[in-house]
């Protein structure tokens, strides 16, 4: 290849073919660049459209040295800004690595899977099915869309589980997409990664209201005194059959829907007997000089997480008297503990809404002849109850948030949170007496000293 023409910048080379390809010289930096526009191409008047263009690109060329001379910076040329890129591209997918479906897993399982009841199932759901939709996936590129596809496909059987044979239901995906929001949840909290959950439903927009519909105002939660709980609670007493002894069963529930802060009403629910941990009290009293409360710990949270709450003494003795055998137990069983402690009658099924809503609507009407206050009460109410007495005891933000359920922020974050400051908490909940925040036994009061 010979040098025949150059032309301010603009050189053209001849090849032993005959061919004419154009090339660009320019210095910039201190460095002479060479750079290669093409062969030349005639148009049909003869004019030379390569040469053309590289006289426009020579002029854009000197522009981008002048600017970058201006700047006081090193201008790149095309081949280094590519290699340049290129590397920066590397470095950023070795950044994203830990978002790599794969990854994120199985750093979220080594973390939180003894928190879980049964381990071997949520890393089941994770590997075997989860796997299948996102695996070598980011988790920042996963969008609503595929989460709705994943349903979709999980019911039909369509997509990435076209193998599968056998139906499922509803609640499957749900519980699947359960677990892959507590992932999201973990690295959002936990790991600060500036990610959004693709999983939270978005809120619906609001409908435009017709003229003719009466506005409802949003209902307010009932806030009853101490002395109408305990009301509640006696009217939620059921009588034996036949004069027998009086059934405490439904008593028991709602106490637990209040001295555990108003936990969601299908969680009390869902207790077992190896959920609720009841402290032996004459070996506390030799042992220690300290209150040792039981805990009660609800599994499988809307957050996908086990959560475990100091329980109050108040709600031992009828819990306490629930877990002992009945006549109605099944005789053949495997697993005492994962026997439901509340019960539909006549079956071995945990209890569900249905079942203790009319004994709830009973014991409120019964209770409202003596306090009024307590008209339209619902079990949700005695979260709003409980964050309510938690606040007026005085007891610290982040105590209050550990027994809520809530998130903590970062400033928060650094309150030491121990296990005593929460019992302390839930003890200031008692309906019989107020208790203080110094919790010892002694031989008149096993509990505390009233305030």
């Amino acid at each position: 290849m010979k040098r025949v023409k150059s032309i301010r910048g603009v050189e053209i080379h001849r090849t032993k073919s005959g061919t004419s390809l154009i090339y660009l010289r320019y210095q910039a930096n201190g460095r002479q660049f060479r750079e290669r526009v093409g062969p030349s191409a005639k148009d049909q008047f003869g004019k030379d459209e390569t040469l053309i263009a590289a006289r426009k690109l020579l002029k854009e060329r000197r522009s981008e040295i002048h600017e970058a001379r201006m700047r006081r910076e090193p201008w790149l040329s095309p081949k280094e800004r590519k290699q340049l890129a290129a590397e920066e591209a590397v470095k950023k997918q070795d950044g994203r690595r830990e978002l790599l479906f794969e990854v994120a897993v199985a750093r979220f399982l080594n973390r939180n899977a003894k928190i879980y009841a049964r381990p071997e199932e949520i890393r089941s759901i994770f590997e075997n099915r989860l796997a299948k939709a996102f695996a070598g996936r980011y988790l920042d590129e996963i969008t609503p869309l595929e989460i709705r596809d994943y349903t979709d496909h999980r019911l039909s059987n369509s997509g990435s589980f076209s193998a599968h044979k056998k139906k499922v239901g509803q609640r499957t995906p749900e519980t699947e997409l359960t677990k892959l929001s507590a992932l999201y949840t973990y690295l959002i909290e936990e790991e600060q990664r500036k990610i959004k959950n693709p999983c939270s439903r978005p809120r619906a927009g609001r409908r435009k209201r017709k003229k003719s519909e009466v506005y409802r105002p949003k209902r307010k939660p009932v806030i009853p005194s101490r002395a109408a709980i305990r009301a509640l609670f006696d009217a939620a007493v059921v009588p034996g059959p036949d004069g027998g002894q009086p059934v405490k069963t439904f008593k028991a529930l709602f106490q637990l829907f209040y001295y555990t802060a108003g936990r969601p009403e299908s969680e009390p629910c869902q207790l077992r007997h190896g959920d609720v941990t009841l402290p032996d009290r004459d070996k506390v009293r030799t042992m220690t000089g300290k209150a040792v409360l039981g805990s009660v710990t609800f599994r499988h949270t809307k957050t996908g997480l086990d959560r475990t709450i100091p329980l109050n003494p108040e709600a031992e003795a009828d819990l306490r008297a629930l877990m002992k055998p009945r006549p109605d137990d099944p005789k053949e069983l495997e697993d005492w503990t994962q026997l439901p402690i509340f019960r539909k009658r006549g079956s071995s099924s945990p209890m569900d809404r249905n079942s203790y809503r009319k004994a709830w609507t009973a014991a409120v009407k019964v209770a409202c002849k003596e306090y009024p206050e307590l008209a339209g009460m619902v079990p949700r109410d005695f979260r709003k109850t409980s964050r309510t007495m938690l606040t007026n005891a005085q007891v610290p933000e982040p105590t209050i948030r550990r027994i809520m359920g809530h998130s903590l922020d970062v400033s928060q974050g650094y309150h030491e949170l121990t296990e005593e400051a929460a019992e302390q908490a839930i003890l200031t909940l008692s309906l019989e007496k107020p208790y203080t925040r110094t919790v010892h036994r002694d031989d008149d009061n096993l509990l505390s000293e009233p305030a």
